[in-house]
């Protein structure tokens, strides 16, 4: 359970800095990067960043269900615990209950954020100028899709971990559990 919990602490941690890099470089960061500069004199493309935008709102959505569901589970697993009076049992549950307030806050501030982002869909399409476009715009849209790479490579294996223990709870041999 332990292994569990460190995970979800790092996931938690993980998926904070995707949601601080898209926050901060929303516009620049959802650019497609094939967009052709215009020809000498033209107008530049204009792009729908904001439809763009709102398409991704389902990832903080489906972060703030996943971060909710795990504080439910971590509440549960109080209540389980706290039935046992030795020093292990109490140190577990005195750690969880220190995590679940958190949890509920980032799925809340989650789900904030998809909202917002789901208001973007009524942008209107703006000319872009690629050949203006700061280095740092495209930097951080690398950066964000091999983090997305790395999260989702993360998850993959946490669900599979999470589906063997959860067969071997339910064959009763445990689970790595009290």
């Amino acid at each position: 359970m332990q292994r569990f919990i460190l995970g979800i602490v790092a996931l938690a941690c993980c998926i904070t800095l995707v949601a601080r890099a898209q926050k901060a470089d929303k516009p620049a960061a959802k650019a497609p990067a094939a967009a052709a500069a215009p020809a000498a004199g033209a107008e530049p493309a204009k792009m729908d960043c904001g439809k763009m935008i709102a398409d991704h709102a389902v990832f903080p959505a489906k972060l703030a269900e996943l971060h909710t569901t795990i504080a439910d589970g971590m509440e549960a697993h109080i209540k389980w615990m706290s039935a046992n009076k030795d020093k292990e049992s109490k140190a577990e549950v005195a750690g969880l209950k220190k995590m679940v307030k958190p949890m509920r806050d980032l799925a809340a501030s989650l789900k904030k954020q998809a909202t917002e982002m789901e208001k973007a869909k009524d942008w209107a399409p703006a000319p872009h100028d690629m050949k203006a476009m700061p280095a740092a715009a495209g930097e951080a849209m690398t950066k964000q899709m091999a983090l997305e790479k790395e999260l989702g490579a993360m998850i993959t294996r946490d669900a599979a971990e999470m589906d063997k223990m959860m067969k071997q709870m339910q064959t009763g041999g445990g689970g790595g559990g009290k």
